[in-house]
């Protein structure tokens, strides 16, 4: 249901640019998954938002973090759409990391969470979390492919070691060097929202000319 919620906040709501109606729209999938979690006594831990687990998951998603980011910043030389300097990717990144957590969030402290308490394993439960990160990544057809592989890792190293900051840094990072180095043909170009969304898409817009 939760899923479903999403898919028509991102497709249907978000778009129609209308302030209240985005903002009541992500305050009932808030309040709906925070209520969710107290009434299954989740804790910092389970949900992934303590430090115990850091270390460790940022070793184990940075093994695939690194070299994509290496591969893209390769292919960008290359192809010549390298779009930041290093200060703005780094920037761009950090920025990126804040709304990489609140999709980490919903992904796998909510989403996979429940997959795995109705008895996921961890293929299975990290599978079923990449296709859902790259539905809500649609139409473009490079991006959701992206997700379907980064959601994939990142629910599979989050299954034993839960560790949200690990994953959205890694996610941050993945995102920067997406759209600062390959080309945009590819990418999609960066443009303003509507609405709630105009926000963090004018901000990242100023941060791509430092």
């Amino acid at each position: 249901m939760v899923f479903a919620w999403l898919l028509f906040c991102m497709w249907i709501v978000m778009p129609s640019g209308a302030i209240l109606a985005q903002a009541a729209a992500l305050a009932g999938m808030v309040i709906f998954v925070v209520f969710s979690q107290f009434l299954h006594n989740e804790t910092w831990r389970t949900m992934g938002l303590d430090l115990r687990w850091f270390v460790p998951s940022l070793w184990r998603i940075g093994t695939f973090a690194v070299p994509a980011i290496g591969g893209m910043w390769l292919a960008g030389r290359i192809a010549g759409s390298i779009k930041f300097s290093a200060r703005a990717y780094v920037v761009v990144a950090a920025f990126y990391f804040f709304w990489a957590l609140a999709q980490q969030y919903l992904f796998q402290s909510f989403l996979a969470r429940r997959l795995r308490i109705c008895g996921g394993g961890r293929v299975g439960v990290a599978a079923v979390v990449g296709v859902m990160f790259a539905i809500i990544h649609l139409p473009a057809p490079c991006l959701a492919g992206a997700s379907l592989i980064f959601g994939f890792v990142a629910a599979f190293a989050f299954y034993e070691r839960p560790n949200l900051y690990a994953v959205a840094l890694a996610q941050g990072a993945l995102g920067a060097a997406f759209y600062g180095f390959l080309p945009s043909s590819l990418t999609g170009i960066i443009e303003g929202g509507q609405g709630l969304l105009r926000i963090p898409f004018d901000i990242l817009q100023q941060i791509c000319r430092l």
